[in-house]
């Protein structure tokens, strides 16, 4: 008969499993004279270092409506999560209105085609870095999807929960959204009632508690899913209206340092193209060039007809003629290098950079994976040092992010490139200057003509170091990276009041809103954030 206490481990050892059906003396497991007796010295040594939980078959039944015993679904850290929700409602009962699209036959149309058309947007999870919706790589689909799926389109306000692939992000619509948007069917709408503040069921569902109930009901195959029941099923710890109210005033503080970071970022890039003499121009629309065979495959071996763009001669032309001189990158800096290749995650370890970090003109240390290696253990020279420029050589082609005190015990991946400038030109360049222009458009159409490849476009060492850098006088280079300095200084501080916001919340649950409350108010002053006087 099948023993009322199950273990469930989430680190399977055979032998472990038959000492433990000795142990038990399980039904299916018939002892016979080649079978040596129970072990209980070698059970306890097998048994040291498995993360193993036991609980009783009525918790098990009575915890999961499909019956999972898998060891998955009870690991530690989710029954202690359990164990710490203690007066929650589930948030089925929070939830006014919700629903995932499934698309047919819906086909994506790049952002220029798309906005020339007036199409409507197509919001991909790949357009979400939790808690905030990007907007810099939007996506359009045909204005008949727009009229065939209503049920998709997006309002102010909305939660978009990642239930589909990785199952792993969220956000909010915010209020300046554009309103003709449709989401992808990986994302589930919802929309809660009056019964929720939903800023702050936006924060609880990042904390520690939140993802681990999210990953808790993650159906763990090739793709993760989470079914619209099971997201229903996730504990929402009940707080004062009033406590909520704190967590809405600072994420909308935070989005608020963060959109102001945004805009002095952009601020930076336009003052570049204004000391250059670019900000107004615009590459032609023309499509057909003319080119002899000396003036095409003999000088840079391409005979692609998309080569050949007239933006593509005219970009280096504009950038030649801008009045300011200009060089190859390759004669600024020391020879290219490509990161190392490393697929194995894991934990803890060094965080390891990737093409999906770099991005904005920073790099995401945050969501850096693990890799159980250092430095020592790398046989290439890409050790990270401050100034060094790390730029995105595929896929997500393109983007580029200076190096600071924070990133340098990172490993950049074979995805990313290795830029440093020489010690002769570090004294003439700034690397943030450089970095910004790689980023602008005029950088851009430089490395968008050099990428080659099918399925993932790729630019190579001489490619790159083929690129056309204008270099503007040193003082008006510094005027320009300290807008860039200022609204990375804003993008960290709207981080750091997203991590109180989440640790408040985690606080509550783990003691009172009195003393959550209490801790909040103490980091808001030390960040010298008063939320009364935010706009």
């Amino acid at each position: 008969m099948m023993p009322i206490a199950w273990r469930l481990y989430q680190c399977f050892n055979f032998e472990a499993f038959i000492e433990f059906a000795k142990k038990e003396k399980l039904s299916f497991f018939k002892s016979s004279p080649s079978v040596t007796p129970f072990d209980a010295v070698k059970y306890r040594r097998l048994m040291d270092g498995l993360e193993a939980v036991e609980l009783q078959l009525s918790y098990v039944i009575q915890d999961s409506d499909k019956f999972r015993f898998d060891s998955d679904y009870f690991q530690k850290e989710f029954l202690a999560a359990l164990k710490a929700v203690q007066n929650y409602q589930l948030l089925g009962q929070y939830v006014k209105y919700g629903y995932r699209v499934v698309y047919e036959s819906t086909e994506i149309i790049d952002a220029e085609e798309g906005k020339t058309r007036n199409c409507p947007i197509f919001l991909q999870a790949t357009d979400i870095t939790t808690p905030f919706i990007e907007t810099g790589n939007l996506f359009y689909v045909d204005e008949a999807d727009w009229i065939r799926y209503p049920q998709g389109r997006i309002k102010k306000g909305e939660l978009l929960i990642e239930v589909k692939g990785k199952a792993e992000k969220i956000s909010i619509v915010p209020d300046d959204f554009p309103e003709k948007v449709l989401v992808t069917g990986s994302l589930y709408k919802l929309t809660v009632n009056n019964d929720i503040n939903r800023y702050y069921l936006l924060i609880y569902l990042i904390t520690k508690y939140g993802i681990a109930f999210r990953n808790r009901y993650k159906s763990n195959l090739l793709i993760s899913f989470i079914s619209k029941q099971e997201l229903y099923s996730i504990p929402i710890p009940s707080f004062s209206t009033r406590f909520q109210v704190v967590i809405e005033s600072i994420f909308r503080e935070l989005s608020r340092l963060r959109n102001l970071s945004n805009e002095i970022y952009q601020q930076a890039e336009n003052l570049l193209l204004s000391e250059l003499g670019l900000k107004d121009w615009q590459p032609t629309e023309e499509t057909v060039a003319v080119k002899s065979f000396a003036e095409s495959f003999l000088s840079c071996d391409r005979l692609d007809a998309e080569y050949y763009q007239p933006k593509y001669d005219q970009v280096e032309e504009v950038i030649k003629g801008c009045g300011f001189p200009s060089q190859n990158l390759g004669s600024l800096i020391n020879p290219i290098q490509n990161g190392f290749d490393y697929r194995e995650y894991t934990e803890e370890g060094t965080p390891y950079i990737r093409v999906g970090d770099v991005k904005n003109g920073q790099i995401n240390f945050e969501s850096a994976v693990k890799i159980p290696i250092t430095m020592a253990d790398v046989n290439k020279p890409v050790g990270l040092q401050v100034g060094d420029i790390l730029f995105t050589r595929k896929g997500s082609f393109g983007n580029s992010a200076v190096v600071t005190e924070l990133e340098v015990n990172g490993i950049i991946s074979s995805e990313i490139m290795l830029v440093r400038l020489t010690s002769a030109f570090k004294k003439e360049i700034l690397p943030e200057y450089v970095s910004l222009f790689l980023n602008s458009k005029f950088g851009y159409l430089q490395v968008e003509r050099r990428v080659h490849g099918v399925a993932y476009y790729s630019i190579s060492q001489p490619d790159l170091a083929n690129l056309l850098i204008p270099i503007l006088p040193k003082p008006q280079q510094q005027k320009i990276v300290e807008k860039i300095k200022s609204s990375f200084l804003l993008k960290l501080k709207s981080k750091q009041l997203l991590e109180i916001a989440k640790t408040g919340v985690e606080r509550a649950i783990e003691t009172d809103e009195a003393t959550a409350t209490a801790w909040i108010n103490q980091q808001l002053e030390a960040l010298g954030i008063n939320l009364s006087n935010s706009n």
